[in-house]
C-alpha cells in the first residue's frame, strides 16, 4: 500500500516495483487519483512539494556498525 502520511485510510497509489540492490532500497509507484487525500498527494508530488519517502517497517533483525544501525531484516507495513 502506499499510503499518505501513513495513515491507513488514506491508500493514494500503489507501488510497481520494490528491489533491493546495492545501493538499496528501490521503489517505483504510481500515486492515483481516486480519492481527495490521492488527488492532493498527486498535487503535492506535481508542484515539486514532495522530496522524500517514509517507508513504515518493523525491525526483525538489526546491528549497530558505529553510529549508524544496520537493518537486515525488516517486515513491511507499507
Amino acid at each position: 500500500r502506499m499510503l499518505h502520511q501513513h495513515e491507513a485510510r488514506a491508500v493514494v497509489g500503489v507501488w510497481d516495483e520494490i528491489v533491493e540492490d546495492e545501493r538499496g532500497l528501490f521503489v517505483r509507484g504510481r500515486i492515483a487519483d481516486w480519492s481527495a487525500e490521492a488527488r492532493y498527494a498527486q498535487a503535492l508530488s506535481r508542484a515539486g512539494a514532495l522530496d522524500g519517502l517514509s517507508i513504515g517497517f518493523r525491525t526483525g533483525k538489526a546491528r549497530r556498525d558505529g553510529r549508524l544501525r544496520v537493518l537486515s531484516g525488516i517486515e513491511l507495513w507499507e
